[in-house]
């Protein structure tokens, strides 16, 4: 029963995925050219945000109501600035700030995709984290001007997400120990 409802689940990823690219091919079309792998990855490394704690706060306050309790802490990313989030009453959150190169106008059902993916494997009973919907719009994550590694002010996707209790990645190490 399990491995069927993963089938299902996977089935369904993959219809979201492909539903979600026509949809965005459509609105990326764009006269610039194709960037190489090796292009994309340079320009995620200069899009990264450059989001200090300040910023992240305010931002959790006015598009989520959320008020941390204690000072953030970064967690380590490669791409994207995320910080673990804890309010008054001991809820915990990630807050996510995308790189420039997935926040860029086209690639929103792409992220949207993402979302619909949390819900739908927690729907079917898989623990892990969902988007929490914006205060005043109720949407998933809101597209902000916020400062990048490159300089100036980059247009980013911005979001928070359940916190799922378990040990990161970086936690874990390379070896899975």
């Amino acid at each position: 029963a399990r491995d069927e409802r993963l089938r299902s689940l996977a089935g369904q990823v993959r219809g979201l995925l492909d539903a979600k690219k026509t949809g965005a091919s459509t609105a990326a079309a764009s006269p610039s050219k194709k960037m190489t792998p090796s292009e994309e990855e340079e320009l995620r490394k200069t899009l990264k945000p450059a989001v200090d704690e300040a910023l992240a706060t305010e931002l959790l306050l006015k598009y989520w109501g959320l008020e941390p309790a204690k000072p953030l802490r970064q967690l380590d990313s490669y791409d994207d600035v995320n910080y673990l989030v804890t309010t008054a009453s001991g809820v915990r959150y990630t807050l996510k700030i995308h790189n420039g190169v997935e926040s860029k106008p086209g690639n929103d059902a792409i992220l949207e995709a993402q979302s619909d993916i949390m819900r739908r494997l927690q729907a079917g009973g898989t623990e892990c984290p969902v988007p929490v919907p914006t205060k005043l719009t109720n949407e998933d994550m809101v597209f902000l001007p916020l400062p990048s590694l490159r300089g100036g002010h980059v247009r980013l996707a911005v979001r928070v997400l359940t916190w799922v209790e378990g040990r990161t990645m970086s936690d874990v190490g390379s070896d899975g120990e």
